[in-house]
């Protein structure tokens, strides 16, 4: 029944940020061509602070 819903709150929570922000579409286009099936896990932590830094750019 309830499966039909869409939840107002994520949609009002986007409306924040810019998604047309150049620094955001840097970021989504690391991640799309990051392969995370050959990160090790170091790997992997590094690169999410390497995007944590570049976030704090925003804020």
């Amino acid at each position: 029944e309830g499966l039909g819903k869409v939840s107002t709150s994520d949609d009002f929570q986007l409306s924040f940020i810019q998604l047309d922000d150049p620094l955001l579409q840097q970021i989504k286009q690391d991640i799309l061509n990051t392969d995370i099936d050959t990160l090790t896990p170091v790997e992997a932590l590094m690169k999410l602070n390497e995007i944590k830094n570049l976030l704090k750019q925003i804020s």
